[in-house]
């Protein structure tokens, strides 16, 4: 079962985002603990390609599709916005954003770890996020 959502890069959206996710993931089953996890990273994801990759311009749209499959929610997010280098991306070291008393740069690390794989492709101005995550659907 495949559900899509559509929404435009202004930061307000990322509430609907979220909402969008939670019901979602609760009318699966899905657990409130990987629910909460799930809408976490899709929320960094989505944020990072308002923000960076659209520069919240509200012309601009996300793609957010979730696949149900046996075990595991396929999550794939897409835009047409700037491209981000993600094979020269190193995750950020934590105690060095404290240390240098840094706001930001761990979310792709914690979309990293809360997800099973994640992966990023850019091609002709299309990004495409793909993250997997194994979960009980009931």
């Amino acid at each position: 079962m495949q559900l899509n959502f559509k929404t435009y890069c202004d930061k307000n959206n990322l509430q609907s985002v979220r909402d969008f996710v939670r019901t979602t993931l609760s009318q699966k089953g899905i657990s409130d603990q990987d629910s909460y996890l799930t809408v976490l990273a899709i929320d960094e994801i989505c944020a990072n390609l308002m923000i960076h990759s659209n520069c919240c311009d509200n012309d601009k749209q996300i793609n957010l599709n979730l696949n149900f499959l046996e075990d595991q929610l396929q999550i794939t997010i897409t835009d047409y916005g700037i491209s981000f280098n993600y094979d020269n991306h190193v995750d950020s070291v934590v105690e060095d954003l404290i240390a240098d008393k840094k706001k930001g740069g761990l979310g792709l690390l914690l979309v990293k770890r809360i997800m099973d794989s994640v992966s990023y492709e850019s091609f002709n101005g299309y990004n495409n996020w793909v993250l997997l995550k194994k979960v009980n659907i009931a």
